[in-house]
């Protein structure tokens, strides 16, 4: 029902304005001698005529604008989505103008035997094409400011939303790497190693502030590249190798284009990686099995399945809110599937066009 009454107030808005602007082109016309309200059979069927016209010249400019927009637009910032636009819709004006004079010298020579104009150029007037085409430039810059509202509030909706998300996954990640159980953890290895080997024990420090370093160093990106995600599980697996030893397997199968060109939220991967060893059990018989690997459209990061029986149900907040910032970002689908004893979770590509817009509506 709403968009029923939606659609209705459109179309009156419109016709409106088409009243209106028919009076304009009878303004220039001189064949109505100034008698704007003057509604006799031709001047009735000329504002017939001219509503109709408007309301379909409308309608395709909309289709213009949005074909434009979703299809050949979107790469670009703001300021040169209206640029473009407005060439666009402008030349569009031109054509309709022109369109419009020959129609309305048609429609007077066949109805009324009217002949405006004589000569070679008898369906084209400038004063005619004028009038039409200042209307139609009214009206442009009229949806034109509408346009930049309604996309900065867009903007303005998504980079809030976003930052939240931002927000919520650096925390679910600083909590998972500051809280009792994983502090602890290391710091047991890290004391067990220190009187084992003190070479070993240097190293694993220098991995744990590498983690730490990345962290805060890419708390305020949207996205990073799929490179310094790897580099990151390297210090990360570091840490748990040690700690599981040969329990956890983990594996990566990417082609070097995609390693080079591919960008994703920060810590997305090891939030999955925490949540698939925090799930599981493991051990030398059953080995928890994480890999990384690709197909045409998705990044699959898969993990043998052996729930723990004895755990605390979780929010899934982690999940959710990886699946948020793909929608946000690029609209791309977080797919998450169980077969055949694997957990998978297949994230959208997003190449260099995607972070170029992130950094740009920053």
């Amino acid at each position: 029902m709403d968009h029923k009454i939606r659609a209705v107030k459109k179309y009156f808005i419109r016709i409106l304005v088409a009243i209106v602007l028919h009076f304009i082109i009878k303004l220039f016309d001189q064949t109505y001698e100034g008698k704007l309200l003057v509604f006799d059979q031709r001047g009735s069927l000329f504002l017939i005529f001219f509503v109709l016209f408007f309301l379909l010249i409308w309608e395709i400019g909309d289709l213009i604008y949005k074909y434009s927009v979703n299809k050949i637009l979107k790469k670009y910032d703001i300021i040169r989505q209206f640029i473009y636009l407005v060439i666009i819709l402008t030349v569009y004006g031109l054509i309709v103008m022109v369109l419009f004079t020959i129609s309305y010298s048609l429609f007077d020579i066949i109805l009324f035997d009217l002949h405006h104009y004589s000569g070679e150029y008898q369906f084209f007037d400038f004063d005619a094409n004028l009038g039409m085409f200042a209307g139609y430039m009214g009206i442009l810059l009229f949806n034109g400011q509408i346009y930049l509202f309604n996309h900065w509030k867009k903007e303005r909706f998504l980079s809030e939303q976003l930052q939240k998300e931002n927000f919520q996954a650096k925390y679910e990640v600083l909590k998972n790497q500051i809280d009792p159980h994983f502090f602890f953890n290391n710091l047991s290895v890290l004391t067990s190693l220190i009187y084992k080997n003190q070479d070993l024990a240097a190293e694993y420090i220098n991995q744990l502030s590498k983690i730490y370093r990345y962290i805060l160093e890419k708390r305020d990106e949207i996205l990073v590249p799929l490179q310094d995600e790897l580099t990151f599980l390297d210090s990360y697996f570091f840490l748990i190798k040690i700690r599981h030893e040969n329990h956890i397997a983990f594996s990566v199968d990417l082609d070097v284009q995609t390693i080079n060109n591919s960008y994703l939220p920060p810590n997305t991967l090891q939030m999955l990686i925490e949540n698939a060893i925090k799930h599981n059990q493991v051990s030398d018989n059953e080995p928890l099995k994480i890999s990384i690997s690709e197909n045409d459209t998705f990044l699959v990061i898969k993990n043998t399945l052996k729930r723990r029986k004895l755990i605390e149900e979780t929010s899934k907040l982690g999940l959710e809110n990886i699946r948020n910032r793909y929608i946000l970002l690029s609209g791309g689908k977080v797919m998450i599937a169980e077969d055949a004893g694997s957990f998978i979770v297949s994230l959208p590509k997003l190449g260099k066009e995607i972070y170029e817009s992130t950094h740009i509506r920053r």
